[in-house]
């Protein structure tokens, strides 16, 4: 057993994980704004996941895009969900979503301009793994902010749980393409 035999297995376990938070989201959809910026997270957790497991014969795919665009915006719904779920007077704003949408912008900038237009390393750093450690950073600050205070026990102790496991996932996966040799890969 290879690495690649491990990495499907965990890839098909976390992906299988991340559906089933999309449906258990997906019941409150019309109730709480949590539960549909839950099912976005998991949605553009799956396609994070997903498109490293296609075939080469894939990569120039057009439907990837859609999905590489939402493996994008992960940092940034993390940072809304997070929002969204402890701050009980959050409200979505206009910004928010430009907010995400420029991290969307960013990350496909430097993927598909940026990295076969030539960047220098730090350019790409700035456009992309940057903006999404302080989309994760905010994140976490609003999982952990008012936790002492936080009247509903439940929820309290979830704050913690929540910014350790998503909040470090996304900046130890953000660490590691970072060092990752041939960083950054090829813009498709």
């Amino acid at each position: 057993m290879d690495i690649s035999f491990w990495d499907g297995v965990l890839r098909g376990g976390t992906m299988v994980l991340l559906a089933l938070l999309a449906w258990n989201f997906g019941k409150g959809w019309r109730a709480a704004l949590t539960a549909r910026l839950g099912v976005l997270l998991c949605v553009a957790g799956l396609g994070y996941l997903y498109l490293p497991a296609l075939p080469a014969a894939y990569n120039f795919a057009w439907w990837r895009m859609p999905l590489h665009l939402a493996g994008m915006a992960s940092p940034g719904l993390f940072w809304l969900f997070a929002q969204s779920w402890f701050d009980d007077d959050f409200q979505l704003r206009p910004w928010h979503g430009l907010a995400v949408a420029a991290l969307v912008v960013a990350g496909a900038t430097s993927s598909y301009f940026g990295v076969s237009g030539g960047w220098p390393r730090l350019a790409l750093i700035l456009t992309w793994p940057l903006p999404n450690a302080i989309f994760t950073a905010l994140g976490v600050a609003a999982a952990l902010r008012g936790r002492d205070n936080d009247l509903v026990e439940l929820r309290r102790r979830v704050r913690l749980v929540l910014a350790l496991t998503i909040g470090l996932a996304i900046l130890v996966i953000v660490g590691a393409e970072l060092l990752a040799p041939g960083w950054p890969p090829p813009g498709w």
